[in-house]
């Protein structure tokens, strides 16, 4: 734009002076007159539009930052995924979780992180997800795997929540580790385990039981 917001504050000024010297019956109309104050309106309107759109620009930009902050800061991996199911955003929780640095993983697809065994199924997930995008829990009731980088695979909670920004929708993706909860269930069940059996052991004989041993 060639006008400089002073020039355009000068101009508006002259043609809303003029305007109110016809009202005011104090200046005749002309073509002229007429014709300067619409080239005002239509450079102010220019104007308007261009500081609207660099807003929202920067509304935007602000938006994406503040996601941003808020994905990296996180103690869980957090994953953001487009609906093509591309990644668009990874924290450092993430890198540190699978093995894979940031820019090994943005724009690859988020089935690369998913063991082989359930790569068919994981598409028709998304694309169920993408249908009823609410928070959600993934795979409630079921063993969740994660593929790390190396081929490894580990346990994992993944909760799901839809992100709309001005531009589209994305599922972000926040997973836990549970290798330890894991090992402490098991632990757990280890050791109910040896308590029954040992309790098994040391139970009093039925009569049965300690007649048929003492004839043997």
């Amino acid at each position: 734009m060639d006008k400089t917001l002073h020039d355009m504050r000068n101009d508006l000024a002259v043609a809303i002076g003029t305007v109110h010297a016809f009202i005011d019956g104090k200046l005749e109309p002309t073509q002229q007159h007429l014709e300067d104050i619409l080239e005002s309106l239509e450079h102010l309107d220019a104007m308007v539009s261009e500081l609207r759109s660099g807003l929202a620009g920067a509304a935007a930009e602000s938006n994406d930052k503040l996601l941003g902050a808020i994905i990296e800061g996180s103690p869980y991996a957090k994953i953001l995924v487009n609906k093509d199911g591309r990644i668009a955003l990874v924290n450092a929780q993430t890198e540190r979780l699978f093995g894979y640095e940031r820019d090994e993983l943005l724009g690859e697809s988020i089935e690369m992180l998913v063991p082989e065994r359930f790569r068919h199924g994981h598409p028709g997930l998304r694309q169920f997800f993408n249908e009823a995008p609410i928070a959600r829990p993934m795979g409630a009731g079921r063993d969740l795997y994660g593929r790390r980088k190396d081929g490894s695979e580990v346990p994992i909670e993944i909760g799901l929540n839809p992100i709309k920004t001005d531009r589209e929708g994305f599922m972000l993706a926040a997973i836990a580790d549970i290798t330890e909860r894991k090992r402490a269930e098991e632990l757990r069940l280890l050791r109910t385990g040896v308590q029954h059996h040992a309790a098994e052991s040391h139970a009093p004989k039925s009569a049965g039981e300690s007649d048929s041993a003492g004839m043997s």
